[in-house]
């Protein structure tokens, strides 16, 4: 059980470094997709599927990670 908690943690910081190049839009979609994703994911569990809730939910939280982050960098004019 130990190696797969190990293997999870280093895949976690692997994908979070890699966000730090990523243009300020593109963390709030890739943030609200993998929200979306796990909240999904919780979802469909319940219900059974967890595997389409995961997508749904990830799909739903890109969209409004993308619509957010565009509204704050029109309405702040941050110019990012």
């Amino acid at each position: 059980m130990h190696r797969y908690g190990a293997i999870l943690i280093l895949s976690g910081s692997l994908l979070l470094g890699g966000c730090s190049g990523l243009a300020e839009e593109n963390k709030y979609t890739l943030t609200g997709a993998a929200a979306g994703a796990g909240i999904g994911a919780a979802g469909g569990l319940v219900v059974g599927d967890p595997g389409t809730g995961a997508l749904v939910g990830g799909l739903i939280g890109g969209i409004s990670g993308l619509l957010y982050g565009e509204y704050w960098k029109d309405e702040l004019d941050l110019g990012f």
